[in-house]
């Protein structure tokens, strides 16, 4: 009879071992695939960095030639008004020409 529990025993410790050993692997591939994860993470973190770097980028160029387009509707509208009085004075010349004749 103790025979048959010392076998009885002896076959539990080796199951208990069994899912030990079970458990363990199960751990490490855990383990793995949450530094797997992470590494995906990092990856994803990385990309969305350079992604925002380089939409900054254009932010500030798109900035930049909003301030040119400002600076050149400037322009126009000067050239504008300058078109505007040139032909304000070509009228009140053509009139002081067709009154002296």
């Amino acid at each position: 009879m103790l025979k048959l529990e010392t076998q009885n025993v002896a076959k539990y410790k080796i199951d208990i071992k069994m899912e030990n050993d079970n458990c363990s692997t199960q751990i490490n591939d855990i383990v793995l695939t949450k530094d797997k994860l992470n590494k995906q993470v990092n990856e994803r973190d990385s990309e969305i960095n350079k992604l925002n770097l380089d939409l900054s980028s254009k932010m500030d160029m798109l900035k930049f030639k909003d301030i040119e387009m400002t600076k050149l509707k400037e322009k126009v509208m000067n050239l504008q008004n300058q078109v505007s009085e040139r032909e304000k004075d070509r009228k009140l010349l053509k009139t002081n020409l067709n009154e002296k004749d």
